[in-house]
């Protein structure tokens, strides 16, 4: 915008895509686009390393592993998260947050685990919508972290959540299982866990 309120908008094509190789305690990706909505693809990258695409003609970031945390963050679109893999050498806490209402979350990683050596580190996804096709672990530290599955989830395979601890897993919407199975694990029987809303399935 110029001194006189004229505003004019710049297009990139053709965008080179970014390779960030120093590690960062915590590695955020932002959605700032509240015009229209967006899909992130986060998958495997080679030597510990992540990478996210992002639709839209915006280039595509390769990261190091993260030591603390991933944050994911939507915008007011109805945006998308889907995790088709991570670094097998991931750890670290994941959480994403939508901010639309209506976002979506795809959970399509075989194995996630959290957690590592005496850092303790979460699963949280908040979006409306959680499609869950994935085991998720996030007992891979001394002290157990959360999975908090703030959305409705649907099963989309058959998935295990694996916990330890005092309200250390918690999903606030409905569950569908639909025809898959959901297997919860917890380390001890004085664990405690909550689903809030209705579960429906077979």
């Amino acid at each position: 915008t110029d001194g006189d309120g004229q505003t004019a908008t710049a297009t990139f094509t053709g965008l080179a895509p970014i390779d960030i190789d120093t590690t960062a305690g915590t590695v955020t990706v932002n959605i700032t686009d509240n015009t229209a909505a967006h899909t992130a693809t986060f998958t495997d990258a080679p030597a510990d390393q992540d990478m996210v695409s992002i639709d839209g003609g915006l280039a595509s970031m390769t990261f190091n592993n993260p030591t603390a945390a991933l944050n994911v963050n939507g915008a007011t679109a109805a945006d998308t998260f889907t995790f088709d893999a991570l670094d097998s050498g991931f750890h670290a806490t994941l959480d994403v947050t939508g901010n639309s209402g209506s976002d979506t979350t795809n959970l399509n990683m075989t194995n996630l685990v959290v957690g590592s050596g005496t850092d303790s580190h979460n699963v949280v996804i908040q979006t409306n919508t959680i499609n869950l096709g994935e085991n998720i672990d996030t007992t891979g530290s001394v002290t157990p972290g959360a999975i908090l599955l703030e959305g409705n989830v649907t099963l989309s395979a058959d998935s295990t959540l694996t916990y330890s601890g005092v309200n250390n897993l918690q999903i606030t919407g409905t569950l569908d299982l639909g025809d898959s199975t959901l297997t919860v694990s917890d380390g001890l029987a004085s664990d405690v866990g909550s689903i809030d809303g209705a579960v429906s399935g077979t």
